[in-house]
């Protein structure tokens, strides 16, 4: 409590306060002034407490928007509606001015270990049989990782396109705002040697980081200006910077037929944005023993957590992730990505008004406990589906009309499981809508077994 109502306190109003209580009782004057100094302690005090309830009000609320005095002075935030004509992709050249941010992001290179989930669930293989997903499918590491991981997978060795690289370095979207000819349809590989930056601080704070939105104010989130890519942009233009910046590639999205990246028009549900994908007959790819066409879900963590109580309060990405701290000048963002599990700092600042003591940690381990082993065991009877839907095929025993019934229950039954199978949360970002995916996938499943049967 102390941290949120005295910390935020004008100073001049604690003072004037204490002024007014503490002044000598032996005071001599008239009873008319006498009375017009009880009247100002008596405004002072109402105004002050009107503050603290204020405080109170928005005490569970995020903070990426408030303003911290006394980082950055004032001034007008360069105004980006293109990108400039020299940008600066090294996170190194702010190390002098913002040393403890370059640092903190730096840090994240010490998180180097990833896990194959191919090895760690065996029957993934059978589930995205036909696509590149098959081939290798590794945990996610951190940022400075994006650019080598996205090099070195089998999934962009085939027939990759230069799209690949959108979230994977700045200079992508920067080839696009170019308007580079035939961007889209350039083979991968033909643009390796040119991508030689991974996501730094341009992709969240273009050339000015510390300047605030429009504002020309440091704001708390450490001065986000949002997303410079262009197909969350024109998705979501009314989202908010701490989300945009990691929204703009934690997001579902698909490929336009000139391959380029494009997101769900403003849909945030997994029901609206599958009904999307049926109205354009957008397919990912085919398995090649069921015929079924099929979707891949990327990682849709901010429309996931879109809606949200978390959301409505104002809890951003930016709120969970990063946490706040303080060095000779004043707060800083540490830009090594966390998460409230993981973080003492980020759990007293944001989670303990609604969550106290360890609440917090113990929701997100019920949480994971209930639903991961669900999500499991649906990808379990996926798979044991596949083979048992090939088999039929193989053996004559589907008629065409059962065929076409049998994929429409498998692609969809697999799109809701694979909604919270790739979202990276493990349904902790949106719990409720974790289950229903669950259960919907498991419904659609009881009647493709009991037809095939």
């Amino acid at each position: 409590m102390k941290s949120i109502l005295l910390t935020h306190v004008p100073l001049q109003v604690i003072t004037s306060l204490r002024y007014h209580e503490e002044a000598p009782k032996h005071f001599v004057g008239s009873g008319e002034k006498r009375g017009n100094i009880m009247k100002t302690r008596a405004l002072i005090l109402t105004l002050f407490l009107i503050f603290i309830a204020a405080m109170l009000v928005t005490g569970c609320q995020g903070t990426d928007n408030q303003t911290v005095p006394g980082l950055l002075p004032d001034a007008d935030a360069a105004e980006f509606e293109g990108f400039p004509d020299d940008p600066i992709l090294d996170a190194n050249h702010w190390q002098e001015e913002f040393p403890d941010q370059v640092r903190t992001f730096i840090a994240n290179e010490e998180r180097e270990q990833k896990r194959s989930y191919l090895k760690e669930y065996p029957w993934l293989a059978t589930v995205y049989e036909g696509s590149g997903f098959a081939k290798q499918y590794d945990s996610a590491r951190t940022h400075p990782f994006a650019l080598i991981d996205i090099s070195e997978t089998s999934r962009t060795k085939d027939a990759g396109l230069s799209t690949c690289w959108a979230c994977k370095t700045a200079q992508y979207p920067l080839m696009e705002a170019e308007g580079a000819s035939k961007l889209y349809d350039t083979p991968f590989d033909d643009l390796r040697e040119a991508m030689t930056e991974t996501i730094t601080c341009f992709d969240c704070h273009k050339n000015a980081p510390g300047l605030g939105r429009k504002g020309g104010t440091l704001a708390y989130s450490g001065g986000f200006l949002g997303s410079i890519r262009w197909h969350f942009n024109s998705a979501f233009p009314e989202a908010r910077t701490g989300d945009a910046t990691c929204g703009q590639c934690h997001v579902e999205y698909h490929f336009t037929p000139q391959h380029a990246v494009k997101l769900p028009p403003e849909l945030t549900d997994p029901t609206a944005i599958y009904e999307y994908y049926q109205s354009i007959e957008y397919v990912d790819y085919t398995n090649p023993r069921t015929g079924t066409k099929q979707l891949k879900v990327q990682h849709p963590e901010y429309q996931t957590c879109f809606g949200t109580l978390h959301d409505k309060k104002d809890l951003t990405c930016v709120s969970c992730h990063m946490e706040r701290a303080t060095n000779n000048i004043g707060q800083y963002s540490n830009h090594t990505i966390t998460s409230p599990s993981k973080s003492e700092v980020i759990r007293s600042s944001q989670c303990i008004w609604c969550h106290p003591q360890d609440r917090g940690v113990n929701l997100i381990k019920e949480t994971r406990n209930r639903i991961w082993p669900q999500v499991v065991a649906v990808g379990e009877r996926l798979a044991a589906f596949c083979d048992a839907f090939a088999t039929a095929l193989d053996a004559g025993e589907v008629n065409d009309a059962d065929t076409s019934k049998l994929r429409a229950l498998h692609r969809e039954a697999q799109w809701y499981w694979d909604w919270v199978f790739a979202e990276n949360s493990q349904g902790v970002h949106n719990p409720a809508q974790a289950q229903a995916c669950i259960d919907k996938a498991n419904e659609l499943l009881d009647q493709a077994e009991t037809l095939l049967d």
